[in-house]
């Protein structure tokens, strides 16, 4: 596998654009205590909502100063509270990928009826938005039993629902090739700030120490995420941390910033490369291309 002009590593830039259903807060709160049993978090809530109110545009202003693609995950109801962010999202030239309907549904709660309705709603109205849809991560990144064959009979191409590799490969199942490209989590800042409490400026130095690491290793990574929440990441310090560290890894001859839909299609490409007669059959292996 090889990545175009011989890059050595491939970073793909993601934006989590999120929504909740009215009413629903977050899993997490900005004031870090949970609320007593059964007290709605009002606060989460208005939290969350800083994601689509403020957070889309000023990240979407960093990519343009940047002049880099991004894969925006956003959920289906965004189509609804707003419709400018999205269509703002793919004048910019970004790849939007299917993210669910909204946050707190999750694929492993549904039954595969439940599941399907979600995800043929979430695909129907991003397409009907202008996105061309042809990848899915699910909320929190969780997928349920009949999420991978789900995707496939939707025509999607890849998934980000897997954490073991930092290499694509060919998802085992039948039916049409499905990728996996595993979404690597060393940068990304829920987990890191909010969870973890980190300061922007440790945000910026993790990804760059991570992708040091990745060019200089006997046995490198193929690919790493630099992954940013519009709701977290969004706000006027990370925002600077985000700008900063993808301008900092964008100089390096050595690496190729793309979408994971552009990288899809390169391992799909170079797998049948390697296999011409039998890419359909092995589409069922799990053998990395």
């Amino acid at each position: 596998m090889q990545w175009p002009d011989g890059k050595k590593l491939a970073v793909f830039v993601n934006v989590a654009f999120e929504a909740w259903s009215p009413g629903v807060a977050p899993g997490v709160s900005p004031m870090g205590n949970p609320l007593p049993a059964g007290l709605p978090d009002t606060a989460a809530e208005s939290w969350g909502r800083f994601g689509y109110r403020r957070g889309i545009w000023r990240l979407l202003d960093v990519l343009d100063r940047l002049a880099v693609p991004a894969t925006v995950m956003v959920s289906g109801l965004l189509t609804e509270l707003a419709p400018e962010a999205v269509r703002a999202v793919l004048a910019g030239g970004h790849e939007i990928c299917g993210h669910g309907w909204v946050q707190e549904q999750l694929p492993a709660q549904l039954t595969e009826d439940a599941e399907a309705a979600m995800m043929a709603r979430c695909l129907r109205e991003l397409g009907a938005a202008g996105a061309a849809v042809s990848g899915w991560i699910s909320p929190r990144c969780t997928p349920g039993p009949a999420t991978f064959g789900l995707l496939r009979r939707n025509g999607l191409s890849w998934t980000g629902d897997v954490f073991d590799d930092d290499r694509p490969y060919l998802l085992p199942g039948e039916g049409p090739p499905l990728v996996a490209i595993p979404l690597t989590m060393e940068t990304n800042d829920l987990p890191l700030v909010i969870k973890h409490g980190y300061s922007p400026d440790t945000f910026r130095a993790n990804f760059a120490d991570t992708v040091a690491a990745a060019l200089d290793s006997p046995h490198p990574a193929l690919h790493l995420d630099i992954t940013a929440h519009t709701h977290v990441a969004g706000r006027v310090g990370m925002a600077a941390a985000f700008e900063a560290a993808i301008a900092d890894v964008a100089s390096d001859p050595r690496v190729w910033i793309g979408t994971r839909g552009q990288a899809s299609r390169l391992v799909l490409a170079a797998h049948t490369a390697a296999h011409p007669a039998s890419a359909a059959s092995r589409a069922g292996s799990g053998v990395a291309p």
